[in-house]
């Protein structure tokens, strides 16, 4: 169309299943990043630590980020809960421009909102997530 060539890739293509709670994934599960990888890093942050969650009443699933130890780099997203398949993008746009840690630490994000459990997912890959608990820091960090 247009006298444009087509390209395409799928690389960073979502995964979204339309169920109660939604789910949404994108780029690599864990197992794939330590076989591609090696030494890799998971930072999962709760949707009960979300405020927005609990005004909206539904707090139940989770964030989870993988990311390169070595380089920092993001390799995967991994959401269930509410505001899961819209969150996705944040994902797929970080992954598509190589992004690190911080990267995704950088931006604001309003607040409340469901974006903040991206935001401390990614701040529990190094235990700094400000809504975990020193406890749930060492459980939501994995190397």
């Amino acid at each position: 169309m247009a006298g444009k060539k087509s390209e395409v890739d799928w690389t960073f293509l979502p995964t979204v299943v339309y169920s109660t709670p939604p789910i949404a994934c994108v780029g690599l599960t864990e197992e794939e990043a330590k076989q591609q990888y090696g030494e890799i890093r998971t930072g999962q942050f709760p949707l009960t630590g979300n405020g927005y969650a609990s005004i909206l009443g539904q707090k139940e699933g989770l964030v989870k980020v993988i990311s390169d130890a070595k380089t920092e780099v993001v390799l995967g997203v991994h959401i269930i809960g509410a505001g899961a398949v819209e969150l996705i993008s944040s994902g797929v746009i970080g992954l598509e421009m190589g992004g690190r840690d911080e990267d995704f630490t950088f931006p604001l994000y309003p607040h409340p909102s469901m974006n903040e459990s991206l935001l401390e997912a990614v701040e529990a890959l190094t235990g700094e997530a400000i809504h975990l608990s020193p406890a749930k820091q060492k459980e939501a960090v994995s190397a």
